[in-house]
Order: structure tokens, then C-alpha cells, then sequence
């Protein structure tokens, strides 16, 4: 007969939900915050010790999370399909929430803004892209357009394909962003204005 270890054989001051209720989500440690999502173990690991495997990979963090591809996180005893797909779904969120609150402050007119907004999501890219981002006279942000992926040391653009959405658009200033692969991965802004 197995033993299986369970969260209720920890002290209550030790399990993810009590903790998340006395402390708050603040309080939490990252393998506690990924044990609540992850919410089950396995007959050999708790669901505590799952999140610590998730995080004990390359970076030792969170930054797993998001690098893991769902494959990787399938390897991952006590991880099955619907946990990988939830984890990545989360990691996609987490990048979502992050830009989102970045673009009430990016300007045309200050480049470091617009690095911010873009460093998180080409961070951690594998291959080269070009992305242009357009803005209103008033130097506002009004969005921005894929425009090539590479391969790990270059990509092909386009420029008439920038300049046909500029000008339908009627769009103001454009700015060409490129993420250039380099270890750890740079963020490289081409032009500030067309």
C-alpha cells in the first residue's frame, strides 16, 4: 500500500489555500502560487513539489514558466495536458497584464517607453522579428503590425509594406522595432520616426 503524500499531511500553516487566506496572494511564495494553479500532486509528489520542479529548471524562477514550452512541461511528472496548456495560458496572461499597463505610457517622442513596452515580450524570443509600432501627431501610440520573423540571426522587411499601412491609415510617425538574438536577447529600436 502506498503512502501518497497529500497536502493535508502538511501542517496548515504550511498549505498554499490557508496561507493564501491568512497572508494573501502577496504572501505567497512563487511554488505556493503555482501549487494553487497546479492543484493536485502525484502518489510520489506533492503539488508543492511539482511547482518546485516547474521552478527549479533553467532560470530557478519564474521565468520557467514562461520559456517551458508545453512540451517541456508535459516531461514534468504530475503535469498532464490540461496543467500544461492552464500554465502557459497563465504565462501568456501574466505578459498580457504586463503590456497592458505599459501602453498607457509609451510616446513616440520617448524611446525608452517604447522599449518598455516591447522588452517583455521579444525577450525571450528564439528567432529574429521586426514589429513597426504607429502613432498619432500627437505622438500617441495607436498600435502596431508584425512584420517579419526571422531566422536566429536575421529577418526580411518589406519597408512598402510599412509604407502602404502608414500611409492607409493616415498614421503620423511609424517606428520600426527589431529584436535582435543575442544572449540574453537585446531589443534594438531601428528609427524613431519614418
Amino acid at each position: 500500500m502506498h503512502n501518497n503524500k497529500t497536502i493535508k499531511n502538511l501542517p496548515a500553516s504550511e498549505r498554499p489555500y490557508e496561507k493564501f487566506l491568512s497572508l494573501g496572494a502577496s504572501g505567497l511564495s512563487d511554488a505556493d502560487l503555482l501549487a494553487i494553479i497546479i492543484k493536485t500532486g502525484t502518489r510520489d509528489k506533492t503539488v508543492i513539489d511539482i511547482a518546485q520542479d516547474i521552478l527549479s529548471g533553467r532560470h530557478g524562477n519564474l521565468l520557467n514558466l514562461y520559456e517551458m514550452s508545453y512540451e517541456e512541461l508535459l516531461s514534468i511528472p504530475g503535469i498532464g495536458q490540461i496543467k500544461a496548456i492552464q500554465l502557459k495560458a497563465i504565462a501568456e496572461l501574466s505578459l498580457r497584464i504586463a503590456k497592458t499597463k505599459k501602453v498607457q505610457s509609451i510616446r513616440m517622442n520617448n524611446p525608452q517607453t517604447i522599449a518598455d513596452y516591447y522588452m517583455e515580450q521579444m525577450r525571450h524570443l528564439t528567432n529574429e522579428v521586426v514589429i513597426c509600432a504607429y502613432f498619432d501627431v500627437k505622438s500617441r501610440f495607436l498600435g502596431d503590425k508584425f512584420i517579419s520573423k526571422g531566422s536566429l540571426s536575421s529577418s526580411v522587411v518589406d519597408i512598402g509594406s510599412i509604407i502602404r499601412t502608414k500611409m492607409h491609415q493616415n498614421l503620423f510617425y511609424c517606428t520600426i522595432i527589431q529584436a535582435e538574438i543575442v544572449l540574453p536577447a537585446e531589443m534594438i529600436l531601428l528609427s524613431q520616426t519614418d
